[in-house]
């Protein structure tokens, strides 16, 4: 399993690529689990959130991060067997990362209040929207992959 999720080299199986997306389904939902019971809690314990939440930002961070870089290197490993291009698998990473930045600013726009018009304003319906194409892409890449060889 360490090879399968670790290294983007080689190619794989739709057997090899349900067993590590499932295992992937698993541990996402999992993490995704804790991540939110730690927002929970942090939230009812005010002193967690000056003297925790900055160490668990790196957590997650981290946790995130490699989520990505596994899920990354199956499907890079299985649309190379299928021998079709990894424009979909760049696609979902651009997709997701242009919605992360648009997250971002629209949090610091609402924050400091720097516009109510423009592009600025419309910056949390963009990282919708862009959220949104990059579970399109990343369904889409589960059932490209899953199809038998």
């Amino acid at each position: 399993m360490r090879e399968l999720i670790r290294t983007t080299e080689g190619v794989i199986t739709s057997a090899e690529f349900r067993k590590g997306g499932i295992y992937l389904l698993v541990l996402t939902t999992l993490i995704c689990g804790l991540l939110f019971g730690i927002s929970v809690l942090s939230h009812r314990m005010e002193w967690m959130t000056v003297a925790v939440a900055p160490f668990l930002g790196v957590v997650v961070l981290f946790a995130v991060c490699s989520l990505i870089y596994f899920w990354y290197c199956i499907f890079t490993k299985r649309m190379r067997a299928l021998k079709s291009p990894q424009m979909l698998v760049n696609a979902w990473l651009g997709a997701m990362f242009v919605a992360s930045a648009l997250r971002l600013v629209d949090y610091q726009n609402r924050t400091l209040s720097l516009a109510d018009m423009g592009v600025l304003a419309y910056s949390g319906f963009g990282a919708l929207v862009f959220s949104l194409i990059s579970v399109f892409l990343f369904v889409l890449l589960i059932f490209r992959g899953w199809k038998a060889d």
